[in-house]
């Protein structure tokens, strides 16, 4: 997104991309409220500074629906599989 607003005071995006992510050896899954359809806001990881700590990195969903849809879990390892770039409805182009 950029620092630009819309008229209607939202803010203007310029690229949009579907990416899909695969994560291995994963903990503690915080999901029983995340919805399969739930539009993410922010995809947060740990610092590599706590994953050299403990061997893991933890991983925080943040929904733009409202935090009773967000989930966490905690993963081994994980990789960006694929990025798409796609139109305003999330459609490949």
């Amino acid at each position: 997104m950029t620092a630009d607003v819309d008229a209607r005071g939202f803010y203007k995006l310029i690229k949009r991309h579907l990416v899909r992510f695969a994560f291995k050896e994963i903990t503690e899954p915080k999901l029983d409220e995340f919805d399969s359809e739930n539009i993410l806001f922010g995809l947060n990881f740990s610092s590599p500074e706590d994953f050299a700590a403990v061997g893991r990195f933890s991983v925080e969903l943040d929904s733009a629906i409202g935090c009773e849809l967000c989930g966490s879990f905690c993963a081994k390892s994980g990789e960006v599989l694929e990025v798409i770039p796609c139109d305003a409805e999330g459609r490949p182009e």
